[in-house]
């Protein structure tokens, strides 16, 4: 059984929790936040045994064997570090952590204490995605992809009242590729790997951040766009376009009801069985895993989250995105 603790009392926390209290081998044993509120009011939710305002104190439990963390993005690294450090396997939220920098400290801990470090990105374990992946092969060379994947924040109505919240922050290491982008970039190196050039086109707020954009990974022979947005609404979706046919997803991948397969002049649809919750299956990778201590199946996934990390990196460059390094305060917006 695998004790495990959150960290954080958003709303993905929730969702996950969901999730992870019913399944096998998992044991909600604390809930952790800055708000003793917040946690007791987790506790009590979904049945921990304990809450804490208190991260140090929590973390000298010795019952606990992994944490959650599904805190703002910049408070993922600081964390994640005094987790490690006290011999606590990680969960971590996506977008992973803030630069590669931060990812090769991280790893270095966890080789030296022979502990994991995942991060939670839910598409990478779907189902769907297996299928997706097989269907490339039915098109042809590959000619252009373009994605969407756009969600009308519930914040962005108190933004444009003047409310600015964490995630349109860039002390916060926040944003649109942040938050919603960064499916993207799993998805497209799932998809073909690291591209050769990179360039993204942001809708920057005074903050650093961007609150929508659009962009572009060259591939040589081909080339893959996606657009991300927090500040409207758009029908989501998938095209891949070869040179014997297509293949087109009606909303993003965690979504998905419906694959559509077009090759040798037919049309081939494909239905997604959704058997189990979308968080079911990475933390059930993850518990297999841990049980096993297959240690060389973490580091590939370690390492694809880092490849992940540099585009993520290499994008924001492009698109002059601020982070918690070099933030622009409030105060001087």
């Amino acid at each position: 059984m695998i004790n495990f603790v959150s960290i954080g009392s958003n709303f993905i926390v929730e969702n996950v929790l969901k999730t992870v209290v019913k399944m096998d081998g998992y044991n909600y044993y604390g809930a952790y936040s800055r708000s003793i509120e917040k946690a007791d009011y987790l506790k009590e939710k979904f049945g921990a045994e304990k809450s804490f305002d208190d991260l140090k104190k929590m973390l000298e439990d010795p019952k606990i064997d992994f944490a959650y963390i599904a805190s703002p993005n910049s408070l993922h690294y600081k964390q994640a570090k005094m987790c490690l450090l006290a011999n606590k396997n990680v969960i971590c939220e996506k977008p992973f952590f803030t630069n590669t920098k931060e990812l090769d400290d991280l790893i270095k801990i966890s080789k030296e204490r022979n502990l994991f470090l995942f991060e939670a990105i839910s598409i990478k374990y779907l189902p769907s995605l297996e299928i997706l992946k097989n269907l490339l092969g039915k098109i042809g060379k590959i000619s252009t992809c373009m994605i969407n994947y756009s969600q009308y924040s519930s914040r962005f109505d108190k933004y444009k009242e003047g409310v600015v919240e964490n995630i349109f922050k860039s002390e916060f290491s926040a944003g649109a590729l942040a938050d919603l982008g960064i499916y993207n970039l799993h998805l497209i190196y799932e998809l073909f790997g690291k591209g050769k050039d990179y360039s993204y086109f942001g809708n920057i707020n005074p903050y650093g951040v961007d609150i929508a954009g659009q962009g572009l990974i060259s591939y040589g022979d081909f080339s893959v766009s996606f657009t991300n947005a927090k500040d409207s609404k758009s029908e989501n979706y998938i095209i891949i376009q070869g040179e014997e046919g297509y293949i087109k997803v009606l909303g993003n991948i965690q979504e998905a009801e419906k694959i559509e397969c077009f090759s040798d002049g037919k049309l081939e649809i494909i239905d997604i069985k959704k058997e189990k919750d979308l968080y079911f299956y990475e933390f059930e990778y993850f518990k297999k895993i841990f049980e096993k201590k297959d240690y060389n199946a973490f580091e590939k996934r370690l390492f694809e989250s880092k490849d992940v990390l540099e585009m993520f990196e290499k994008l924001k460059k492009t698109g002059k995105i601020r982070d918690c390094y070099n933030m622009i305060e409030p105060s001087s917006k």
